[in-house]
């Protein structure tokens, strides 16, 4: 079986999970099973180590993490240990001299942020006859500068560029995503690699509501949902604004669940001076995978505003727990809620105000929307990592 290479430093770093270290984690989790014969490639996990300038396999505590689905609590103390155990020396026998010829050496995570910049590091791959393929999520830092962080711009089309240059497959998380490379190859003037589009999974099998009451105190039925990072891009900004005219036309209430982003100093403040903060809207930066479970099946609707998503792994997990679900246009959105969610303008709060008021008057809608979202079935992250092992077969 041809091996296949691919770097998870950035995901073993990071104390939480987002999209793409989900990605990372459940992939892993499908490809490292022993003696698995689902596959047609050997699966391994690496990471560099700078002192040796050389990548390494994962130590046992390593592996273990990477196949955990839930985020380390991360004191000082951890902290400083993790930084002094980067130094302490590894086994020798961890250490990887040379890929393989022939072999695959797939770019799965946010690799960007990498000490190693992939425009050193493919063209030394390349030269030592090691085939080239990325997993690409988007291209939001080009397509919306002023929602990225300066510096993470410049570092993403290095990156990016990179990569256009030298791999010979990008497999993309959804259509939008391949034709927003495609239109960009084509303004710039270069040669698209092959593209190929994959679905991507959750573990989430099909889930009925609860009928309980949540953490915020709320009961089933009496809060709009929102799950994203807070960031610009996923327009929590507009979202705030429609409730100000959703709240004095219904008795919903507004729970908003996400970590801390890139310049989100506007949004906080909105969130924290806006008059309901903690009476009828609540936000939850730090809510676990238990409770934002309990969340998503237990709220009236689930909303999100985004202005663009390569893929928008908030529907997905929203549908799979049965929770009804309207979502913007932005990006690959409607392809991902298909006929499942109902579609509004991500520009002005008129369509979200207008879609939630009027879901809240008309019972018989409001039903079908929810019907949809019961009905609802997930791909699973088998068949995500079976649709990247079946893409590498064309760096044959």
């Amino acid at each position: 079986m041809r091996k296949v290479y691919y770097d998870v430093a950035n995901t073993l770093e990071l104390p939480f999970i987002t999209g793409i270290q989900r990605v990372c984690r459940e992939f892993s989790k499908q490809v490292l099973i022993p003696n698995n014969r689902a596959f047609q490639h050997r699966y391994i996990p690496i990471v560099y180590d700078h002192g040796k300038q050389c990548w390494r396999h994962l130590s046992r505590n390593e592996k273990k993490n990477l196949l955990s689905s839930k985020p380390r609590s991360v004191t000082l103390v951890k902290r400083v240990l993790r930084k002094i155990g980067s130094y302490i020396p590894k086994s020798e026998t961890l250490y990887i001299t040379n890929f393989t010829e022939g072999s695959i050496f797939l770019d799965i995570e946010s690799s960007w942020h990498s000490k190693l910049k992939r425009e050193y590091l493919l063209p030394s791959l390349k030269q030592a006859n090691v085939r080239l393929a990325k997993l690409h999520y988007d291209i939001i830092p080009l397509l919306f500068p002023e929602t990225s962080h300066p510096n993470t711009i410049k570092v993403f089309k290095d990156h990016f560029l990179a990569h256009l240059r030298y791999s010979e497959l990008f497999i993309c998380i959804s259509r939008r995503t391949l034709l927003d490379v495609e239109v960009y190859c084509e303004k710039q003037l270069i040669p698209p690699p092959n593209l190929t589009p994959i679905e991507l999974g959750s573990s989430i099998g099909r889930q009925k509501p609860k009928r309980n009451q949540v953490d915020c105190g709320l009961k089933y039925g009496q809060y709009i949902l929102s799950v994203s990072t807070i960031e610009p891009r996923k327009n929590y900004l507009m979202l705030l604004q429609a409730f100000n005219i959703i709240s004095q036309e219904t008795d919903l209430n507004l729970v908003i669940v996400g970590k801390l982003g890139w310049l989100s100093e506007e949004v906080t403040n909105a969130i924290e001076n806006h008059p309901e903060n903690g009476k009828r809207m609540h936000y939850l930066p730090n809510a676990s995978d238990e409770q934002l479970n309990s969340l998503y099946r237990n709220a009236w609707l689930n909303v999100v505003p985004s202005l663009y998503e390569g893929f928008g792994l908030p529907v997905v997990e929203s549908l799979a727990r049965g929770c009804p679900t309207i979502c913007s246009q932005g990006g690959s959105l409607p392809e991902i809620g298909a006929d499942n969610v109902i579609l509004f303008s991500e520009k002005t709060p008129d369509e979200l105000i207008e879609t939630v008021c009027r879901l809240d008057l008309n019972k018989a809608e409001y039903q079908r929307l929810q019907k949809r979202a019961q009905q609802y079935v997930p791909t699973s992250w088998h068949m995500t990592a079976r649709q990247i092992d079946d893409s590498l077969l064309s760096l044959s």
